[in-house]
């Protein structure tokens, strides 16, 4: 296939027929960008995607499905087009939605300009730090392309994908200065919720610092320790949430929300949570070469961790130190629980 062009998928006409409705371009075609495309699917919003794997791409088209991800899940092709070109989704997409981990956005990002993002409006569904700087996706996105806090959304909580395409009861949160309702209202159905804040900054980062208590919480179950001191190190981790966010001068009006302890409590106790997943292997004593082979993927709170020293000092708050202990020296995350003890 020349990778020159990008595709139109399944009926011709809707080139015309669509012409003037509101198209979302997206990029993301991991399990989260493939359920938020669904749940835009089933809605019959015109959404333009994005595939880097043009083998995937050729797949969706036959089968209807994203191999590699969900692959039951089938998507009403009217309302799709498919591009192996990422500049094309700026052609014509007034809204730009990104949902790919954090670590390939810049990659996905390559060849695009400040031009490109000129009068589109962005929303990042992405739970994760970008680059060296450990960079807030609205940070950025305003360094690199001019995106301006009034062009960015943030949509995140407790969510899931595997129950997102399943068409399970979700809630989200809209982080966002704009309207609330401009965009947000794309997303909405019987099933799937979106609750708004003005706080993007603040939802960004709770988004980021779950992902690292979820692998806290993930060691001490592998540690064979009950759900009552788990429940206590959950209490303690919002609690240094809260503290963090007070260092960093994020006033949060009400941490009772779906987007910081709903997505807390989701990642920090759901068997789909790769990152309490990693943290249980970290627990059981496996090496971090041999729990990344089992998960096949890297969860997002690993590399989170990593970075999060740029942002602040991690030896102030004793659970992300914790947990960074044990990510470094598996083997010694007994001892470093009994040392956490003393501080909670």
């Amino acid at each position: 296939m020349n990778n020159s062009f990008y595709l139109y998928a399944y009926k011709s006409f809707k080139t015309v027929y669509f012409e003037h409705c509101m198209r979302m371009g997206v990029i993301g075609t991991g399990s989260w960008g493939t359920a938020l495309v669904k749940v835009l699917n089933k809605k019959g919003i015109l959404v333009k995607w994005y595939f880097h794997d043009e083998q995937a791409l050729n797949y969706l088209l036959k089968h209807h499905a994203n191999p590699n991800h969900f692959p039951d899940v089938k998507f009403n092709l009217d309302y799709l087009i498919l591009t192996n070109e990422n500049q094309s989704i700026f052609e014509d997409c007034e809204v730009i939605l990104l949902a790919c981990p954090s670590a390939y956005l810049p990659f996905n990002l390559q060849n695009i300009h400040k031009h490109h993002f000129q009068n589109k409006f962005v929303i990042s569904a992405i739970k994760g730090f970008i680059g060296e700087k450990a960079l807030f996706v609205s940070e950025y996105l305003e360094q690199e392309f001019g995106v301006t806090p009034a062009q960015f959304a943030v949509l995140s909580g407790p969510s899931h994908a595997e129950e997102v395409v399943q068409q399970k009861i979700t809630f989200l949160q809209w982080g966002s200065l704009q309207n609330f309702n401009n965009y947000s209202h794309y997303f909405e159905s019987d099933y799937f919720q979106v609750r708004n804040t003005n706080d993007y900054l603040g939802l960004q980062l709770a988004g980021i610092l779950k992902n690292v208590y979820a692998i806290s919480l993930g060691i001490v179950k592998g540690l064979n320790y009950g759900d009552n001191f788990r429940a206590a190190l959950c209490t303690a981790s919002s609690k240094e949430t809260m503290q963090i966010f007070q260092s960093l001068h994020y006033p949060v009006d009400d941490f009772l929300q779906y987007g910081y302890l709903g997505d807390l409590l989701v990642t920090a106790y759901s068997s789909h949570s790769r990152n309490r997943n990693l943290g249980i292997g970290i627990g059981q004593g496996k090496s971090i070469k041999t729990i990344f082979k089992e998960l096949n993927t890297i969860p997002e709170g690993f590399f989170t961790i990593q970075k999060l020293p740029q942002k602040l000092n991690i030896h102030d708050f004793p659970i992300l130190h914790f947990t960074k202990c044990c990510l470094d020296n598996p083997t010694l995350s007994p001892s470093y629980l009994t040392d956490l003890l003393k501080h909670l």
